[in-house]
């Protein structure tokens, strides 16, 4: 046999292999994978869950169907929270160099950077009216701690909440839930007059 016969029979003989095992490739890349290492969720009141998988901001229907990635960015999206009407997601990015609050259409959209602090903000909950974020922040006078702050959706200035330093809390109804370290240390507080809570 010449040399040329040879290249053409292991050429076809490669072509031939590679149209036998490409389908089997091909049938394999196109299998789901199943999500692993969602993490994060918030839930809307009509049951659709918003949740950070690969460091992004995604919605699923209440079945779980109909996965919707609403962030794509390079830094770290993570904690939506769903605002009272379900039209806004409130959630932290560290895509300034530090984590800041943003919002974002729960159908997707551009996000609205809300706060510009240079050290950390993070959002927690909203208020009951769906007129401000509660963040936890490291802004204020106590190097060790701060009060949870209402960030206004317009974009004004912060305020701070009538009480101690905490670190995690949520509204409901006329009343805050803190904690100082974690949710597991919460009390129960009435929000003071003046700390911007459910305010018009």
């Amino acid at each position: 046999m010449s040399s040329h016969s040879i290249v053409s029979r292991l050429s076809a003989a490669s072509t031939l292999a590679a149209i036998l095992v490409a389908p089997r490739f091909a049938t394999q890349a196109q299998a789901p994978e199943p999500i692993r290492f969602a993490r994060n969720a918030g839930i809307a009141n009509d049951g659709r869950i918003a949740f950070t998988y690969q460091d992004d901001i995604w919605v699923v229907d209440a079945d779980g169907s109909n996965p919707r990635r609403l962030t794509v960015n390079i830094a770290r999206d993570f904690s939506p929270r769903f605002s009272p009407d379900g039209k806004w997601i409130a959630f932290t990015s560290a895509r300034t160099g530090n984590n800041d609050v943003f919002v974002i259409p729960s159908t997707g959209g551009e996000p609205k950077q809300l706060t510009w602090f240079s050290g950390d903000d993070q959002a927690l909950y909203w208020t009951p009216d769906g007129k401000g974020v509660v963040i936890a922040t490291a802004r204020g006078a106590n190097a060790w701690g701060s009060p949870l702050y209402v960030q206004p959706i317009d974009g004004s200035i912060a305020k701070p909440l009538g009480m101690g330093t905490a670190r995690a809390g949520m509204m409901g109804g006329s009343r805050l839930r803190a904690g100082r370290t974690s949710p597991l240390e919460a009390l129960s507080l009435p929000p003071r007059r003046g700390a911007g809570v459910g305010e018009s």
